[in-house]
Order: C-alpha cells, then structure tokens, then sequence
C-alpha cells in the first residue's frame, strides 16, 4: 500500500512539473512572439516614416472620417465650405496569369462639391472631381497609404473649408519605396487641376462677397 502510495504521488509531482515546464514555454513563446510583433511594427514604421507615409493626405483623412457628419448630405453648404465625397476604385491587372504582370492599381477619388454661386447655377456646376492619390501594389505591403483602408469601404462624405482642402493639395507627395526626392510628377498626377479649381472657387465666392458689398 505504501509503494502505491508513493507512486501516486511521484505521478503527481511529475504531473505538475511538466505542467510547470510547459507553461514557462509557453509564456517564452509569446514573449518571443510580442519581441518579433514589435521589432516587425518598427521596422514598418522606420520604412514607411522614410517614404513619407502616413501622408498629409493620410492624416487629413483620419482626422475627418473619424468624425460623424449626420447633415453633411442634407445641409446647406457654407460660402467657405466644401463638401468632399472619397472612395478608393480598384484596377486589376488585365493578364493576372502573364510571366511579366503589372500590380494592380488604386485610385483615390474625391468629389468637391461647393454652395451654388447664383440660384441658377446647376448641382454639376458646383462640382470637382479629382484624383487625390495613386498606389501600385498589394494593398498589405508597407508602402501602402492609410487611405487604402477605404478599399471596399463605399463612398465617404464629410466637410471642410476650402482653403484646408486647398492647403492639403499644395502639400508635396510621398516618396515612393525607390525614390531618394520629391517627385514633382508624381504630384501633378495626383493632383491634376484642383488646385487652379479651387483657387477658382476661392475667387468666385470673393467676387460674390465683393458684389454684395457694392451692393450695400
């Protein structure tokens, strides 16, 4: 009976010590596994940091579809607002099955919409429509913008003033994962005519506010 016993209880230490040794691995393997998440989130953030991402449009973008607009369809607009309608349209590549195949591209649209500068200017009138961006790639890898998180997402509406849109268009685009320097053309492209568009919407609702001062 004593044998028994003893046996039982060696059983139960053995029990117990592998409990013991295989939590400890466990606990190494998600420290390991933590180490290796961070040491891969900040050679993401250095790589992407030295190729201008999260770009000023990134962060212009977070900063608003972070907000709820519940009347920003149904409301009038104000004389220095704009109402900005975004989504991401998606490319695919014509021969996925090709030896020599493009990536895939995105494109990120946006709609500027102003008040109407007479009663009789139509809602076409009052419209812009402009390529705010343009990646090449998997939607995954690191060189990926913030804004393709939109991908899928449908349209967005929010407001701004005109002159932060404005302002956001003037700012120089990010530099791609081979570039060393701004790539002047790369901001032409993505920006194509709304700078001279807006600028054209700034001074008609200049003239308009002018006009109504003549008129006083």
């Amino acid at each position: 009976m004593f044998t028994a016993r003893n046996q039982t209880l060696e059983r139960a230490r053995a029990a117990r010590k592998r409990a013991r040794i295989l939590q400890q691995a466990q606990v190494r393997n998600i420290e390991t596994r933590n180490a290796r998440h961070a040491q891969i989130s900040e050679s993401r953030r250095k790589y992407r940091e030295r190729i201008g991402l999260p770009s000023a449009v990134d962060v212009w973008l977070a900063s608003k579809l972070g907000r709820v607009y519940p009347d920003a369809h149904s409301s009038p607009l104000l004389d220095d607002e704009v109402q900005c309608s975004v989504y991401v349209s998606h490319i695919p590549v014509p021969d996925p099955a090709g030896f020599f195949v493009d990536l895939d591209t995105f494109i990120l649209h946006m709609t500027v919409k102003t008040a109407p500068r007479s009663p009789d200017e139509s809602p076409l009138e009052s419209e812009r429509c402009i390529m705010l961006g343009q990646y090449q790639g998997h939607p995954r890898d690191w060189s990926a913008p913030d804004w393709m998180k939109l991908h899928g997402q449908g349209t967005k509406v929010f407001r701004d003033s005109v002159e932060a849109v404005v302002n956001l268009m003037q700012c120089p685009a990010p530099l791609g994962p081979e570039q060393t320097t701004v790539s002047t053309q790369s901001l032409s492209v993505r920006v194509p005519w709304l700078i001279g568009a807006l600028t054209r919407l700034v001074q008609a609702l200049e003239n308009a506010f002018a006009a109504v001062q003549l008129g006083d």
